[in-house]
């Protein structure tokens, strides 16, 4: 059974860990080169815009599809820059959709629609139905 959580509890959460991610990224930026603050910024923009996908209700699943595979290159692009800022060779392992359950770990063959790839009780209806 799905633990059910008011929606305007895990929004004002959504909001209090986007300041909190805000203010910690600084400290990755700061000793970055202008490469991986560019990669870092294009990737927190973009993470900024599934938040308010969210908060906006939105439920395009082609939307979203196209944001998640925005997100997912931004964050590829952040890592790769960063390893080469560090001096840090290879290639990272490639990554992968998660399956709604995360302890399950990565699934290429998982859909990601909006219901399964954000926290199950941002989609909830405050009532506590689906």
């Amino acid at each position: 059974m799905r633990e059910q959580i008011n929606i305007a509890d895990a929004l004002n959460e959504l909001g209090r860990l986007a300041s909190e991610r805000s203010a910690k990224w600084e400290t990755v930026l700061l000793p970055g080169d202008p490469d991986t603050v560019l990669a870092a910024r294009t990737w927190h923009r973009l993470v900024g815009d599934m938040q308010r996908f969210v908060r906006d209700n939105r439920t395009d699943v082609g939307e979203w599809e196209a944001l998640f595979d925005k997100v997912e290159a931004a964050r590829v692009t952040f890592y790769e820059a960063a390893r080469r800022d560090l001096g840090i060779r290879g290639l990272l392992p490639a990554g992968g959709r998660w399956k709604s359950d995360t302890s399950a770990g990565p699934a290429d063959d998982a859909p990601t629609t909006p219901s399964n790839a954000v926290p199950d009780y941002l989609w909830a209806s405050p009532s506590g139905g689906q």
